[in-house]
């Protein structure tokens, strides 16, 4: 799923983007018209802006690439425009969370029936930690985790009593897969730096007994095109996304579990 700039948007960003999209427009108009009068003054043009061969409209007018690639762009622009300014609203980034929670798997046994927990340090692949800069990286995720998760879980262990306050569940975080694009490269290189991406198994096991009653992968992605046109803004917001959706998984199950206990 691509995720988008949580910048938010005023009236002169507008602005300044409805100037540039007349602009392109103006562009491959003008070119348009100037490979037109080269064709009826004897000298078709046989190649477009990139080099390949032009095509031609029923009419006999040439579709440059230069003005198709334009169109397909500036169609793609504003559809990150758009989302980049609804992704600025809490509402509709906490509908995400929940929404990509609810699609994982439930733990097979109650959350709630668990008194402490322990949330492991985060565990890398060779990949990801032989990399400087990716365990950099995979060294924010963590701590944005536990910032997230610890008061949660502090809260619950002080909320248990009986039999589930013996009860330890370890919460073990494991990244798999992690390639973000820095601020730096994202501004040089733009869309041709690539997507972003993130993949976390968030692997639940009992203590006692070892037996995993959760594993779940959270994967999310942000689109080059989205990551250059917010200038890594959309790269960086996986990390917040990845948690989030993290957390919400054990607080939406752990509640469940709590109502359902209570009702039988």
């Amino acid at each position: 799923m691509v995720e988008w700039s949580a910048v938010p948007w005023g009236r002169a960003d507008v602005s300044r983007l409805c100037r540039s999209l007349v602009v392109g427009r103006q562009f491959a108009a003008k070119r348009a018209r100037l490979i037109e009068n080269c064709a009826s003054a004897g000298h078709p043009a046989r190649v477009g802006m990139s080099g390949l061969p032009a095509r031609r409209r029923p009419g006999g007018r040439p579709i440059l690439f230069g003005e198709y690639g334009m169109n397909r762009f500036l169609i793609a622009l504003v559809s990150v425009t758009v989302l980049a300014g609804c992704a600025s609203d809490p509402a509709r980034r906490e509908n995400i969370v929940k929404g990509h929670s609810a699609t994982l798997p439930a733990p097979t046994a109650p959350l709630s029936s668990y008194g402490r927990f322990e949330l492991k340090p985060m565990q890398i692949v060779d990949g990801v930690s032989n990399d400087a800069a990716k365990a950099e990286v995979a060294k924010d995720l963590e701590r944005r985790i536990q910032e997230r998760m610890q008061p949660m879980f502090a809260r619950w262990s002080a909320e248990s009593t009986g039999v589930r306050s013996a009860k330890t569940l370890i919460v073990q975080p494991r990244i798999t897969k992690l390639r973000v694009i820095g601020g730096a490269t994202r501004f040089f290189a733009g869309a041709f730096a690539g997507d972003s991406s993130i993949a976390m198994d968030l692997e639940l096991r009992d203590a006692a007994t070892g037996t995993v009653v959760a594993n779940p992968t959270i994967a999310r992605n942000a689109n080059a095109f989205a990551g250059a046109y917010s200038v890594g803004s959309t790269d960086q917001n996986l990390l917040g996304y990845i948690a989030d959706i993290a957390t919400q998984y054990l607080e939406e199950h752990h509640l469940a579990s709590a109502q359902t206990g209570k009702s039988q």
